[in-house]
């Protein structure tokens, strides 16, 4: 079997794996919308980590972080307890930490899955390359590439158009996640575009193998995650009722004392 040949293969096994049996259509709807959904998520997801100011957004919740402080000294100081004042503290607290926490939550969450799905985008490009040149080639899988991967190919795009013969859409590819996996095959695509590196047929090879080990990784992280769900869905129902518990037994706690502490005053 040749290569263009094992490529196909590749890309057909990773993409043609039927979701629901065929005659289920009510269920494949709904699969589609949920799917669409999802989409637009990841999509707006990518577009506020790219764009996140977390200095500015850090500044913004310290203002609210000190108004609460405040408010709290002052129900403190007529309530006569410092229950109020160590409870906006703590609150404040999380509040000034919570724009570098949400950045590095959400770019743990598109940083993985952007290593599952980046080794199929590559199998599209290495098929598209048949008939195309690199550039092109990565400018036709726009519409059929993963939603997580399209805001840095419609980037790739402009800066090419721009810049044809530059390194720097090559460089700049996903270059925010720090992903070493992925420059590392962008570097051997410029290569292969530029001309400047082995003969074409040793640098895809490396691409190929680069890939394949980004694919096996792919489904060992995938295989991970459905032992973590069932692991979770075992515990989830009495750590569920044993929280809710424990969070009606504070409220009242809470209620009695604020109670408590009004008839002192």
């Amino acid at each position: 079997m040749g290569m263009i040949d094992t490529l196909r293969k590749i890309f057909k096994d990773s993409n043609n794996r039927p979701l629901m049996p065929e005659d289920d259509s009510g269920k494949k709807e709904i699969l589609a919308t949920q799917i669409v959904n999802l989409v637009d998520k990841i999509k707006k997801m990518y577009e506020m980590y790219i764009h996140y100011d977390v200095r500015k957004q850090g500044r913004k919740f310290f203002l609210y972080s000190a108004v609460l402080v405040i408010f709290g000294l002052i129900l403190a100081v007529i309530l006569h307890t410092p229950a109020p004042l160590v409870i906006s503290g703590i609150v404040a607290l999380l509040l000034v930490n919570y724009p570098s926490f949400n950045q590095k939550t959400v770019g743990r969450y598109l940083k993985k899955q952007i290593k599952n799905e980046f080794p199929t985008w590559v199998v599209q490009v290495s098929l598209q390359m048949q008939n195309n040149n690199v550039v092109m080639s990565i400018a036709r899988t726009l519409e059929t590439a993963p939603a997580i991967l399209q805001p840095a190919i419609e980037k790739f795009i402009e800066q090419t158009e721009a810049a044809p013969e530059d390194v720097a859409p090559f460089n700049d590819f996903l270059s925010e996640f720090n992903l070493n996996e992925i420059s590392e095959i962008m570097s051997t695509l410029y290569s292969i575009s530029s001309g400047t590196g082995a003969d074409m047929q040793t640098e895809f090879k490396e691409i190929l193998k680069r890939n394949n080990d980004m694919l096996e990784k792919a489904e060992n992280r995938k295989n991970d995650d459905k032992i973590v769900v069932m692991k979770n869905m075992s515990v989830s129902k009495p750590a569920i009722a044993a929280g809710f518990k424990l969070l009606v037994d504070m409220t009242v706690m809470m209620i009695s004392f604020f109670a408590k502490s009004m008839e002192m005053f």
